[in-house]
Formats: structure tokens, sequence, C-alpha cells
């Protein structure tokens, strides 16, 4: 009867174990990147630079992960999966958070372990978007003003070699004789404030640095400015290839709580490292 009763706790011991390993066995997702779906009239470019993917199972946190990517997934059968796209807040690498302008990628999973299944999720940007101004160099007039304090204009180029997409792109060049640029947005921007998001979207590719800027404007006529990030130059890591960043102004239009109205602006200095230094920006867009 003892050897019976230590037999069968055996087996049971054996049969949970064996349970529990299956348990912790899991199902796979691949994830190369996502791919951005745009109305051109309304939301410009679909070019988009989306370093991570956020995932939830259920509603619940799985983690984020740098694209590409293949994730654990610790459960099996049809399970209700989100995708979000995460970004480099102004281009850094250690700020890292989900774009709250991109929809999520919702759908039934069904969770088989052991197996690896590849995705490619389509986002668009949220209904709630609203996209406040944009400039995308395609049209011969831009809504851009170089200051009276410029040296150098901002240009329009066609030539297959600097532009990004479409007809043409913006570009500044700067020398020893012409080295200061300043240029802002034509009008002035109603932009949310009390910590909302608030992003400036845009393509470049530069040999030097230049700064994004912040102008606000108080009742009386008063022009206050805040520098919101510099950008570096992109040539050594991305070559003669553009680069997308996410800006995030939420902070500067907190700094500059007073104001009743913007305007965003781009600065640079002639950086003599350079023969000529070259920078070229498209798809401009606010959004928030």
């Amino acid at each position: 009867m003892r050897r019976f009763l230590v037999g069968s706790v055996f087996l049971v011991m054996m049969s949970c174990s064996k349970q529990y390993a299956e348990d912790e066995v899991p199902a796979y997702l691949y994830i190369e990147n996502f791919t951005l779906e745009t109305n051109y009239l309304k939301q410009g470019t679909n070019s988009s630079n989306i370093s991570d993917v956020w995932v939830f199972v259920n509603d619940q946190t799985i983690g984020v992960f740098e694209l590409p990517a293949t994730i654990p997934i610790l459960t099996e059968g049809n399970q209700k999966l989100s995708l979000l796209a995460g970004i480099k807040k102004n281009g850094i690498s250690n700020n890292r958070d989900d774009y709250f302008f991109y929809a999520p990628h919702e759908i039934n999973q069904n969770f088989v372990r052991r197996s690896v299944d590849t995705l490619r999720p389509v986002i668009t940007y949220s209904e709630a978007a609203d996209f406040v101004w944009q400039e995308d160099f395609e049209d011969l007039t831009f809504r851009f003003d170089t200051s009276a304090a410029s040296g150098v204009k901002l240009e329009r180029t066609a030539l297959a070699t600097e532009r990004y997409e479409g007809k043409a792109s913006g570009q500044i060049k700067l020398n020893s004789s012409n080295n200061y640029f300043e240029a802002r947005s034509a009008e002035k921007l109603k932009l949310n404030g009390g910590g909302l998001p608030v992003y400036l979207e845009m393509d470049y590719r530069c040999n030097q640095a230049f700064e994004i800027v912040l102008w606000g404007y108080l009742p009386n006529a008063v022009v206050n400015e805040v520098q919101v990030v510099v950008v570096n130059s992109s040539t050594e890591r991305y070559g003669s290839n553009y680069n997308k960043i996410y800006v995030d102004l939420a902070p500067a239009i907190g700094y500059l709580n007073q104001s009743t109205d913007f305007r965003i602006a781009i600065v640079a200095s002639y950086d003599n490292t350079n023969t000529e230094g070259l920078i070229f920006i498209d798809n401009l867009k606010i959004v928030q």
C-alpha cells in the first residue's frame, strides 16, 4: 500500500512538472517593421521612423522591443493583440515612447506554442491627430519666412541626388561668407498647452548641426524663444540618406506657457569643419 501511494505521488509530481514546463513554452511573433498609410492631402507623407514595438495581449503589457524583433508570448489560443509603434523622442536612443498620434494595430491572434508567426502591421494616424502646419516643398512658395538676420535663404532643390521624395525638398547652404540661417513658419500657430502631446515631424539630411527653436508670442507683442533640440550631422550614421525625427514640442510650449501664439523656427550657424554646410529638410508637419 505504501509503495502504491509513493508511486502515485511520484506520478502526480511528474504530471505537474510536465504541465508547468509546457506552460512556460512560448509562442513567438516576428515583427520586422510597421507600414504607415496616410491620406496625403490631409496628413502628408507616409514616411516614418518607427524604432520599437509596444506589445499588449488582452490589454496586458508584454514589453517593448526594438525592431526587428522576435517576441515570446506565454499564452496560447485566440487572444486580443495590440501593437503600438514606438519612436525615439528627439532622436535620442534612451528617450523612447509609443507615438501618441499613430493608431494601434489591433487584431485577434491565434497563439500556438513553439510556432513563430510573422506579422506586418499596417497603421494610420489616429482620428484625433490634428495637422496644424505642414511644409513638403512641393509648391514653389513656402510656408517659411527667412528672417532679416539670415544671410542665407531657404531654397528648393529638385535634384534627384538631393531631394527626399516628390518634386523637391528644402535646402540650406552655409559657408564662411554666408554663415547664418534663420527661418520661421510664415503664420503664427495655435498649439496645445497643458502638457498635451505636440510633435514636429521632419525628414532631414545634413553634414552639420542645426537647431529647432520655438518662438512664443505674448499678448503685448513680446516674443520669447526656447531651443527645442539640436539636430546633429546625419552623414556619419546615414550617409546620403535622409533620417526622420520626431521633435517633442510639449516641454517648450510649457516653458512658454504665457504665449498665445507660436512659430517654429530653424536656425543654423556655419560649421567651419566643412567647406560648405548642407542641410536638407522635407515633410515638416506639426501634429497635436
